[in-house]
């Protein structure tokens, strides 16, 4: 019911991306797998740490299970607020996060094979970042007042000033795909928030 209610009324502040209801879904999937025969009112603290010490066991990565066990809250207090009855607070657990060092450059032929596995934002992401070798900060930060599709050129901002980087025509086509008719130039290029880029692709 839950699922159905984000994908087709949105959440708390309105309407959820496309990616964003993606992500939710597969989260509420792995749940109601895994856990989905436990009632909400007997949702405890130690039945959200068991689950996520087996998803961690099963080697998902911290940042996954971290935001599957956000998505768990999220759809708890939805519940909470509609339930006959009251319900306790959804129990804190805290997922320990850390960022993964990875010394393997991807080939281009690697990372050209990642980027056709993607879709939506982190695709164009990995394109740019793929295409341009800027920073995820960088990249993170572009705004689509920094874009210029004529001339096939982006400014982006890093430690050492700004600075104008070419982009090939298949960069342009990928982005005014992606920018749709008319994007805000305050907008970042991304369309997510910092946070949520950080979880992805790291600051």
């Amino acid at each position: 019911v839950w699922v159905w209610h984000i994908t087709n009324v949105g959440g708390r502040r309105g309407p959820l991306s496309k990616d964003s209801i993606r992500l939710y879904r597969a989260a509420a999937c792995h749940l109601a797998a895994d856990i989905g025969d436990v009632s909400v009112g007997r949702l405890h603290r130690s039945i959200v740490e068991d689950y996520r010490d087996r998803r961690l066991r099963a080697g998902l990565a911290s940042y996954t299970v971290s935001n599957e066990v956000r998505i768990l809250g999220v759809a708890y207090r939805w519940w909470a607020d509609r339930a006959p009855l009251q319900l306790p607070p959804f129990p804190a657990v805290r997922v320990k996060t850390s960022p993964i060092g990875n010394r393997h450059t991807p080939s281009r032929s690697e990372s050209l094979a990642v980027i056709d596995q993607l879709t939506g934002w982190g695709r164009i992401v990995a394109i740019l970042l793929f295409a341009t070798g800027a920073r995820p900060s960088e990249v993170r930060d572009l705004r689509w007042a920094a874009v210029d599709l004529v001339r096939q050129e982006l400014h982006l901002d890093g430690k050492t000033g700004r600075r104008v980087v070419p982009v090939s025509a298949d960069v342009v086509a990928e982005l005014r795909k992606w920018s749709g008719e008319s994007p805000d130039p305050s907008a970042p290029v991304c369309g997510v928030s910092p946070k949520t880029f950080q979880s992805t692709f790291g600051s």
